[in-house]
């Protein structure tokens, strides 16, 4: 059964904190967080138990002393200290079973990377491309799950492996197709495929996307923890060409 405790313990396996001493603010010195187009200062893990900040070189003797005395007022005095949060994004995860879903009524198939390559692209190119650059979504991930009318796809979840045992995932529903509930099962589904292979869903959502919000909620997720890069005030939230979900995790898949 998912606790908070392997929440935390996957996150400081993560950025290189295993054998560090059992605190609840630490610093790590890792390069996880380092990714050539975006001029993040620092990566920060909040949870209800554990506070990690992942800096940059250059200004770690700046920001580290502050956040270990106080992560939250840190965090509420960023401004004051010439930075802004370029993302902040919530982990939700499934402590207990999924809450029943009534409309599973759309058949889902499962898609191969490579054998249905083509298929996947075609339905990228027949949704609005913010939205495709919005979701994070592309043909490299290393499951894919579809709902299909009329032989096309109409939504697709992708998802990959993690950090072991999580696995983290992508939503995109065409835009002629939304408010029937194909995402929910999209989701649910990968519930169930996850438990068979003794993985636990991370699902990552913007603080502001509130469509994301409802979808993981209404199928029992709970908000754990918050992933969250700073930059200095003069950067634009979204710059440099990169969504959200792209900014708020490393070059290579967590």
């Amino acid at each position: 059964m998912l606790n908070n405790q392997k929440i935390d313990d996957s996150w400081k396996q993560k950025l290189q904190l295993s054998n560090a001493p059992a605190k609840d603010s630490l610093i790590s010195n890792c390069d996880y967080y380092q990714h050539p187009d975006i001029d993040i200062a620092a990566f920060i893990y909040l949870s209800d138990s554990l506070s990690i900040i992942n800096p940059a070189a250059s200004v770690a003797t700046e920001l580290t002393p502050s956040f270990l005395k106080n992560p939250q007022q840190f965090m509420a005095q960023i401004s004051s200290l010439g930075y802004e949060s370029y993302t902040e994004d919530h982990d939700y995860y499934l402590f207990d079973e999924v809450q029943p879903f009534t409309n599973q009524h759309w058949p889902i198939v499962e898609l191969n990377s490579e054998r249905d390559n083509k298929e996947i692209n075609q339905f990228f190119e027949s949704c609005n491309e913010e939205d495709v650059f919005r979701s994070d979504i592309d043909d490299s991930m290393d499951y894919y799950y579809a709902v299909k009318i009329k032989q096309k796809i109409v939504g697709l979840l992708a998802s990959y492996c993690a950090t072991e045992p999580f696995e983290s995932l992508s939503i995109l529903v065409h835009h002629q197709h939304r408010q029937q509930h194909i995402a929910q099962a999209l989701l649910n589904h990968l519930t169930v495929q996850a438990k068979q292979r003794n993985r636990h869903i991370r699902y990552r959502t913007a603080v502001d996307n509130i469509s994301s919000i409802r979808l993981c909620e209404s199928l029992g997720f709970t908000a754990h923890s918050k992933i969250i890069t700073i930059s200095k005030s003069e950067n634009t939230v979204y710059g440099n060409g990169f969504s959200r979900a792209q900014a708020s995790k490393p070059p290579a898949k967590e």
